[in-house]
């Protein structure tokens, strides 16, 4: 975040100076408004991009069998425009190669989910998912094991839900 700042801060001053140089190189002033409305609209610019391509950056910077299963959307009335056109700022990934399988259990799977969000350090968690129950449980140890499938925590799931379709459905 504070990256963010200092890049934004930087860009403005660049976008100040290219139009004040011009200007003072042939000895003239420029009009009282036309700095100060050249640095507003770079910051207000850069921040737009900076937030609205986080996630197609963060996307394409995953390591090869990481995949993108849900966005999740924002609106905030302080940012007016996100209530037109919303920003992804939190984003749950697959990692394929980790699927782990279980010859005693067919139906079930322990995937490792990455879960992303902006201005935060991506983190892992562990989630069995029993496809065949459409229920999920979170687990802490990658084992797939009789005693860690009859005493998970389960909960159910939509079998419509992006999870469930990543996992059982392909």
């Amino acid at each position: 975040m504070l990256t963010s700042l200092l890049v934004t801060f930087l860009l403005a001053f660049l976008a100040g100076a290219m139009v004040w140089l011009p200007y003072r190189t042939f000895r003239r002033n420029p009009p009282r408004f036309l700095i100060p409305t050249v640095i507003g609209a770079t910051m207000l610019a850069f921040t737009i991009w900076n937030e609205y391509t986080w996630a197609p950056r963060t996307i394409a910077a995953l390591p090869a069998g990481v995949e993108v299963i849900e966005r999740i959307e924002r609106h905030t009335p302080l940012q007016p425009w996100t209530l037109l056109f919303p920003r992804a700022d939190r984003m749950v990934a697959v990692d394929r190669g980790g699927i782990l399988t279980n010859e005693r259990f067919p139906d079930h799977y322990l995937v490792e989910l990455v879960l992303l969000e902006r201005f935060m350090p991506g983190r892992l968690t562990r989630v069995m998912i029993d496809c065949r129950g459409a229920r999920q449980a979170s687990v802490g140890e990658p084992a797939l094991d009789a005693g860690a499938v009859e005493t998970a925590p389960w909960a159910s799931m939509r079998r419509d839900g992006p999870l469930f379709r990543s996992v059982c459905a392909p």
